[in-house]
């Protein structure tokens, strides 16, 4: 009765998730709307045309993007269904975020705890990037849905150790890759995840890691087989093909840079300008899209984004709302961090050290990936994994201050209530 009740309850909060994720993004999309008058061109910048147009080539030509092309041609078959939009395709990328936010929320309540599922899922929805960026027709709401399966079809491989899980987990890998080339080499540390969990046993391991990578590789091996056949390169895409065909230049640009960068005295100053150039990337709010959605010009504020103190100088311009959010989604993601930071330290003084070092390697990979090219929304592929890392933090505090305030209430019949 007890596992029904609260079978019951989960089900609940996890339509009202939904309907606080959808609802939130579809009063956004609305003002917008209403802002520029039906003109949604707005939330079209050159990634999102891109996408809409290699969605229509897949329609009337039956030809490969030049992105890898899982949201291309989901967005293809969307169109063909519901016709071209620029405001449905909105509408589609914040219901594929909205069920991307329930499917986490219902999967750490089932692994871990109601409370971190709770905290992360408000983070999701309140990450300041995910406002104004879901409502772009871009790949971003599709992989972070993927991510979302693929957590729990991983997690439930880990603790039921049936093939079928594992076998998901490497599709759903291999969709992910398919919708964003920087996942190519994410199921790596998977892989590695499989390995340690089924050692001393090496021969074990091996065949579970290998059955992993071969159902990932073949997801992935028709559309390599074809770029190699129209490119003569293995690759996954027309752009991965660019990349692979400019890297020797760019290796002999970073080449060139190295003896700059021995003559630093302290690496204090490299690993600031690393931070410093990449703020738009750790610290993007989201802000310049949402003024534009809303109908102001943040051309002026863009222009003294290098300077903190001008830049909050001119965003006084802008009226006090927009100081006011601009404060608060920065304290909003200085949480999350901090609190990401306190969790992992907490991880390895309880000594959960695989818990830990899962995070880190997670964090590290998408970090060196984006090493080179960054921007604000780069970062959304991570948001998920700190939103789980962050609500460790907060979970035990709620505990903490939970059990304090029975103790203060109940005073010496507090062992007994709580038991």
């Amino acid at each position: 009765m007890k596992k029904e009740f609260n079978k019951k309850i989960k089900i609940s909060r996890a339509v009202l998730i939904v309907l606080l994720t959808l609802s939130t993004r579809l009063l956004l999309l609305y003002f917008t709307s209403l802002t520029h008058q039906g003109d949604l061109s707005v939330l079209i910048h050159v990634d999102e045309a891109r996408y809409i147009k290699e969605a229509g080539t897949i329609l009337n030509e039956s030809t490969l993007p030049w992105d890898v092309p899982l949201y291309p041609m989901f967005l293809a078959v969307f169109f063909k269904i519901f016709g071209m939009s620029y405001f449905l395709a909105s509408i589609l990328n914040i219901i594929l975020f909205s069920l991307a936010v329930c499917i986490l929320y219902l999967t750490i309540a089932y692994f871990f705890n109601e409370v971190r599922a709770l905290i992360t899922a408000a983070t999701m929805i309140f990450f300041p990037t995910l406002l104004i960026d879901i409502l772009y027709p871009a790949a971003e709401a599709l992989y972070l849905l993927l991510i979302s399966f693929a957590f729990y079809t991983f997690l439930s491989y880990l603790k039921n150790e049936k093939r079928i899980y594992g076998a998901l987990t490497a599709v759903i890998l291999g969709l992910l890759t398919l919708t964003k080339e920087t996942f190519i080499f994410f199921p790596v540390i998977v892989a590695a995840i499989i390995f340690a969990k089924y050692l001393p046993s090496l021969k074990q391991s091996f065949k579970k890691m290998l059955f992993f990578a071969l159902i990932y590789i073949l997801i992935l091996l028709p559309l390599l087989i074809y770029n190699y056949r129209a490119y003569g390169k293995f690759a996954l895409s027309q752009k991965m093909v660019r990349i692979i065909e400019s890297l020797p230049a760019d290796l002999d640009a970073i080449n060139k840079e190295k003896p700059l960068l021995l003559k630093k005295e302290s690496p204090i100053p490299c690993i600031k300008n690393f931070f410093w150039e990449r703020k738009r990337f750790f610290l993007g709010t989201g802000t310049f899209g949402l003024m534009r959605a809303l109908g102001y010009d943040p051309t002026k504020l863009e222009l003294v984004t290098d300077n903190p103190k001008d830049y909050f100088r001119v965003l006084k311009e802008y009226g006090s709302g927009w100081r006011i959010f601009q404060y608060s989604a920065l304290f909003f993601i200085i949480c999350v961090f901090f609190s990401s930071f306190l969790a992992m330290l907490v991880l390895f003084v309880k000594r959960k050290l695989g818990e830990a070092i899962c995070f880190m390697l997670i964090i590290s990979y998408f970090l060196a990936v984006y090493s080179c090219r960054y921007n604000s929304r780069y970062f959304i592929v991570l948001v998920p994994f700190l939103a789980l890392l962050s609500s460790y933090s907060y979970s035990l505090l709620y505990y903490y201050m939970r059990d304090k305030i029975k103790k203060i209430a109940f005073g010496d019949n507090f062992k007994r209530f709580s038991q």
